[in-house]
């Protein structure tokens, strides 16, 4: 249908004593969407569905060009030019009509089940790709497209789940694509949730959910599959109408298919595992919901599902000893019941018939969780006396008798589950110090040093092993650990030898250096046994001293630590940015700005672009550290300013971020000198005379050059003739525009060069005379050709007000309207009426706006 053809009866229709339809603010919407379809659906037939569906698969098959960018760039999808060609508000509008078709069809005078139908094979037909760019561009519509036909959308999920590749672990993979990664699968599990509220469906969907968790990488997004099955689930608050027979159900079905996945979430169902929820999604179409609906649950039927869970935990893990720890560890959320038969159960097996692991990590778990209890005996949440002995009892039925299994608990990165007494955490350290270099003494007794190597390789922190071996080993333990283990590059013998150097230091401090013997030692077992020594000055001059000039393998590979030394961090940031160790560097330089020394100049503005230049794998500087430096540069008595001016430029798109750190030299020179201006106009902006395609492939570096250049435009808020002392020179403002004007004429790029300086004379100052604008600026905005200028102050005003809240009463658009309005009344007194006109005409905007809001409020309410 031709639109304006459209336009004129919809218009027609407005007339009517009760229309169907409504404008607001241009935009057509229907007056009563249930009243309009009531009308229309006997006026419907076969030929408009099939036509209806045609274009449905058409537009809802389209996948989305901003998948054609790398990841990190799909945020300016737009600036690519990567926009859909069908309107999100089209795309809503047809899934919300496949929704009414497949769930309320009413009287259309279509063929029986024509209307569900059509439903159902738009979906077969759309979701039968298995692209996941597909999945991801209509991740927003799933939710209300499952509601037009649960059954075929719960098949098509199941049928792509089969899919080699599966979409779903692509759109896992989208999480952690850079910084500005997405999820693309909430629309999913939104849409399983929905569907979850039906008792027909809760199972299929629990077993959907439960394979896409079993292929959940994990993330930091909490929309999770396993956690849309806890939430649907809870006993306390489960969200779905099914009644708890039906969601025992899930539970069986999933351990059936997905026993790891169903174990997790019996584990989440005791008590005290969720003690809040927002609750699920919930449907709009196929069944009501109210949004703030909470179920009664009567305590009685609380308590028999726990007992139920519970029991169905305690079976499995009896059926699967492997899951007897984690039980362990939540023993205090089973009810009495199920805690005594786990209790039971485990006095009653014998510990030789599992695997010496698992029944080493059982009886760990079980001294872990007595400890826990006997520590905060006075808390609330503590089990009573007699619990706790009974678990110490069965503890020592699982206590192994192999000092290897039976002291690896104590060589744990989290030393707090070790202290036995709450309070004197420092008394509490040296206690276990002391265990854990008892432990280490009896298997060196029973087993020698390969005991304690192969013991090494069993326990959560190797580094503790070390540790404690350094304080008790004798020279001949030392001798075959050092050097040779120095230079083996595996993970847990790197800190378990780190351990052992660091405690042998800290036992004999700079003696037992200085008396190492090191006759037959390589450059590298040299270079190994340097870099586990404190970073500081002492060290520095044995790597001097030992490794000549060959010292530079040090500073490659060293872990640095400025944290660690008072002494001139000044050596450690030249021998680094020798070895172009910039991100370390930067470290210690921020570490002297942090105790208030002089900013070094030249090695910070070295460090900083050497950053720039090559990244460093191994360090990692916060950006706060960054921009602490570049404030330090800039405040600086002697600066060299094209220096500052590239560093500006180097980390322009960190400093463009924050409010208090600008880049000033940019600012600056972007105001005084008009060449460098048309350059970033001309960077970013195509010239008028410029008639290729916008399609003209450009290289990295000059996109790069023109994402900088749009960033300082952008927040460009130094006006030319701004003086460093805050007072205004006209006359350097004049130059400098005559400047630009005639070289931006000349390329093409005037227009926009206009309105550029139009946003930045917002910024200029106040007039001596007492006008809230300096004079000559005003007279110079109102000249009459100067038009775009005066647009671009107006756009800038706007802009200034930046990310706000939006008050339904209008009140702050009206307060700005008087603002503004009252400011216009000062310039045209002052004989500048062009500018005050615009003044005004942006007062006017602020009143409709206004009004917009209070529209758009009572339009969300309708």
């Amino acid at each position: 249908m031709d639109y304006n053809f459209w336009l004129s009866h919809i218009r027609e229709a407005l007339q009517a004593e009760a229309p169907l339809a409504c404008i607001k603010e241009g935009k057509w919407s229907p007056a009563d969407r249930r009243q309009l379809w009531k009308i229309t659906e006997t006026r419907t037939y076969d030929a408009h569905i099939e036509k209806f569906k045609s274009i449905a698969v058409k537009v809802l098959s389209e996948i989305d060009p901003q998948f054609e960018l790398d990841p990190n760039e799909r945020y300016a999808a737009d600036i690519h030019g990567k926009r859909p060609k069908y309107s999100s508000i089209l795309r809503n509008g047809i899934v919300e009509t496949l929704a009414i078709l497949g769930t309320n069809p009413g009287k259309l005078n279509c063929s029986k089940h024509h209307a569900e139908s059509t439903s159902l094979l738009v979906i077969r037909e759309v979701l039968s790709n298995p692209d996941w760019k597909l999945w991801a561009s209509i991740n927003d519509l799933l939710p209300v497209l499952a509601e037009s036909s649960p059954g075929e959308f719960l098949s098509a999920v199941e049928k792509v789940l089969g899919n080699d590749p599966c979409p779903f672990a692509e759109l896992f993979k989208q999480e952690d694509t850079g910084v500005l990664g997405r999820n693309y699968l909430t629309g999913a599990l939104w849409a399983l949730e929905g569907l979850a509220w039906n008792p027909e469906y809760l199972v299929r969907v629990a077993v959907v959910l439960a394979e896409l968790a079993s292929i959940d990488p994990g993330g930091n997004w909490a929309n999770r599959p396993i956690n849309s099955l806890k939430t649907i689930l809870l006993p306390w608050f489960p969200q779905t109408f099914a009644e708890f027979d039906k969601r025992y159900a899930c539970i069986a079905a999933i351990r059936g298919e997905h026993p790891d996945v169903a174990w997790e979430v019996l584990i989440s169902l005791l008590p005290n595992q969720h003690q809040t929820s927002s609750g699920s999604h919930k449907p709009k179409f196929f069944m009501s919901v109210h949004h703030d609906w909470r179920p009664e649950v009567p305590r009685t039927d609380y308590t028999e599902q726990v007992n139920v869970y519970s029991d169905y935990a305690v079976q499995m893990a009896k059926d699967e000893p492997g899951r007897l720890a984690l039980l362990v560890d939540n023993l205090d959320n089973l009810p009495p019941p199920y805690f005594n038969e786990v209790i039971e159960h485990l006095a009653s097996m014998d510990p030789s018939s599992v695997d010496p692991e698992l029944s080493q990590s059982i009886w760990q778990e079980l001294v872990k969780f007595s400890t826990k209890h006997r520590r905060h005996s006075d808390a609330d949440w503590a089990l009573p006396e007699e619990q706790i002995i009974k678990i110490e009892e069965v503890s020592t039925v699982w206590k192994p008798s192999d000092p290897v299994f039976l002291h690896r608990r104590l060589f744990s990165d989290h030393a707090f589950d070790l202290y036995e007494e709450a309070g004197n955490w420092q008394e509490q350290q040296r206690v276990l110090e002391e265990k854990r270099q008892e432990a280490l003494s009896l298997i060196l007794s029973a087993y020698g040093l390969d005991g304690i190597l192969g013991f090494k390789d069993a326990v959560e922190s190797p580094f503790h092993v070390g540790w404690s071996l350094g304080a008790i080993a004798d020279d001949t333990i030392e001798e075959v650990l050092v050097p040779s283990h120095l230079v083996i590059d595996e993970p847990i013998i790197k800190f378990f030898i780190k351990g052992f150097v660091q405690s042998r230091f800290q036992v004999n401090g700079w003696e037992w250096v200085k008396r190492i013997d090191r006759t037959n030692w390589s450059l590298e077992e040299t270079s190994c046994f340097l870099q586990l020594l404190p970073f500081d000055e002492q060290t520095w001059e044995y790597v001097d001293e030992w490794l000549g000039e060959e010292a530079g393998s040090y500073w490659m590979e060293v872990v640095v630590n400025p944290y660690q030394t008072d002494g001139n961090l000044l050596v450690a940031i030249d021998r680094l940015l020798s070895v172009s160790r910039s991100y370390a560097a930067l470290e210690c330089l921020y570490v002297r700005r942090m105790n208030k020394l002089p900013i070094e100049f030249e090695r910070t503005v070295d460090a900083l672009l050497g950053a720039v230049a090559k990244s460093d794998a191994d360090h990692h500087v916060h950006s706060y550290h960054i921009t602490e430096l570049i404030k330090a540069l800039q405040e600086c008595d002697e600066i060299d300013e094209d220096k500052l001016f590239r560093v500006e430029w180097a980390y322009l798109p960190l400093l463009e971020r924050g409010e208090e750190l600008q880049a000033k030299t940019l600012q600056r020179n972007l105001s005084s000198k008009p060449e460098l201006f048309c350059e970033a106009i001309r960077a970013v902006y195509k010239s008028t005379k410029d008639d290729r395609s916008e399609d003209v492939e450009t290289d990295e570096a000059t996109k790069e050059i023109a994402s900088n250049a749009w960033k300082l435009l952008h927040s460009w808020n130094r006006p030319p003739g701004l003086l460093d002392d805050g007072q205004f020179s006209f006359e350097k403002f004049s130059d400098w525009f005559d400047a630009v004007r005639a070289s931006t004429e000349e390329s093409g790029h005037l227009e926009v060069s206009l309105i550029k300086i139009g946003e930045v004379l917002f910024y200029t100052p106040s007039d001596p005379s007492g006008l809230w604008i300096n004079q000559q600026i005003a007279q110079f905005i109102n000249t009459r050709e100067l038009d775009e200028i005066r647009r671009g102050y107006s756009t800038e005003v706007y802009n200034s007000r930046g990310v706000h809240w939006v008050d339904p009463s209008g009140n702050q658009e009206i307060e700005l309207s008087e603002h503004w309005r009252g400011r216009a009344e000062e310039i045209e007194v002052a004989g500048y009426p062009r500018f005050a006109a615009t003044l005004r005409g942006l007062a006017d905007s602020y009143i409709h706006e206004a009004e917009r809001v209070k529209v758009d409020i009572a339009t969300e309410r309708d």
